[in-house]
């Protein structure tokens, strides 16, 4: 067979030819050279059994640098709290530890502290307290001067502002409970007209909300005068009359009566209930003072022009009157701007009845009184009528002479 020039058979086939070539002349250099590869070999054996040769100043470099003191993270740290028991920068101290997100930090985490001698113990994990009613978690964090993430992290709360008044949260690193003063109102003048008692007390917190503190001292100057325990008034009913305070700001609240108790269960009333207050302000006429407290939603308001005070209770629908009785008298309710002869009209029909069945009762008293004395007359006749007299017999004629004749009426 012939091969043309340009033929694909004779390109192939001189192209392994090469290859072949090529592959059998490497194979003969490397075998040419085994001693020059063994020593290569035993050479860096040589240099990794070798130890490195250490100078004597660097020696004594290693032994002067002391070992970093080193902290473990245990429940209830932060970096903030850590840093500050050590007396270093939390800047530092993240630096230090190439820390990028100080709320990563995690129970068991292992720190180096930077220019500290030694590491301070960790501390009691905290103290246990419960939230108090009207209290922030930022407030609370503010007490205790802390981050408020810490309390979060410490208690893994998932949403802060979602903490109710009542939970139970721990504050860690805290050694000893610290008094939660809630933001208070001004505290207000209370007095009591019958005994003569004046205290001072905010009723409420800075939201309006009713301080507990404050509920215990309206209730006991509003409390019972004959001698029985107060009983809590209604939050609602102190929070009423903190808007009456802020309206009339530095003025005495003269309370004249709040709770009432009754052995009788049908005897019922807001005053009961520990919902109402009878009082007044000082220096405020009460015609003003009722004029303000009937834009209240939810209170019952009553008037009394011819008495001291008014009237304030707290119940779920409005409610308003006036009542027009005076102090100890059987109530007359009316209309605004009723005259004084229109109310002693009032006074005068109630009097006509009973006026009425006194006549009645005294006529019926009258009769029987006499019927009563006329049966005494007649039992006590026979007593009382006097006894017949008896003739006196004539008297004797001297013997031998006979008695001188009658007289004789004949004509």
């Amino acid at each position: 067979m012939r091969l043309r020039q340009n033929d694909p058979i004779l390109t192939w086939m001189t192209a392994m030819f090469l290859a072949t070539a090529a592959w059998a002349f490497t194979l003969s250099a490397h075998a040419s050279r085994p001693a020059e590869n063994s020593v290569k070999d035993n050479s860096v054996a040589e240099t990794i059994r070798a130890k490195p040769e250490i100078k004597p100043e660097a020696k004594a470099e290693a032994k002067a640098k002391p070992e970093p003191v080193r902290y473990i993270v245990v429940s209830g740290d932060s970096l903030t709290s850590i840093a500050r028991v050590h007396g270093i920068a939390r800047k530092t101290l993240m630096k230090a530890n190439n820390i990028k997100n100080a709320d990563q930090v995690r129970e068991g985490l292992v720190l180096v502290l930077p220019g500290v001698d030694k590491a301070v113990p960790a501390k009691p994990k905290g103290v246990v307290i419960e939230v108090p009613k009207g209290f922030s978690l930022t407030r609370i964090a503010a007490a205790y001067k802390m981050k408020v993430r810490d309390i979060v992290r410490a208690n893994n709360l998932k949403d802060p502002s979602r903490l109710r008044a009542g939970a139970r949260i721990l504050i860690p690193g805290a050694t000893e409970v610290v008094e939660l003063v809630p933001c208070l109102k001004p505290e207000v003048t209370l007095y009591r007209v019958q005994n003569d008692t004046t205290v001072r007390a905010s009723l409420c917190t800075c939201n309006g909300r009713a301080y507990e503190k404050g509920i215990v001292a309206l209730s006991a100057m509003a409390g019972p005068l004959r001698g029985e325990p107060p009983f809590p008034l209604h939050p609602r009913l102190v929070e009423l009359l903190q808007r009456v305070v802020d309206k009339y700001p530095g003025r005495r609240v003269e309370v004249i009566s709040g709770q009432r108790i009754s052995q009788d269960k049908s005897a019922w009333s807001y005053h009961t209930k520990g919902q109402a207050l009878d009082f007044r302000v000082q220096g405020i006429p009460n015609k003003t003072l009722v004029g303000f407290v009937r834009g209240f939603d939810g209170a019952g308001v009553g008037f009394y022009p011819n008495s001291v005070f008014i009237h304030m209770d707290t119940r779920e629908k409005n409610a308003w009157w006036i009542d027009y009785s005076r102090p100890g008298e059987q109530a007359i309710y009316g209309k605004a701007g009723m005259t004084a002869a229109e109310i002693e009209d009032i006074r005068a029909k109630r009097r006509r009845p009973i006026v009425d069945q006194l006549t009645a009762e005294a006529s019926s008293d009258a009769e029987q009184a006499l019927g009563n004395a006329a049966s005494a007359l007649q039992a006590a006749a026979p007593v009382l009528s006097p006894a017949p007299v008896a003739a006196e017999p004539p008297a004797p004629s001297p013997a031998g002479i006979a008695p001188s004749p009658a007289p004789s009426n004949a004509g």
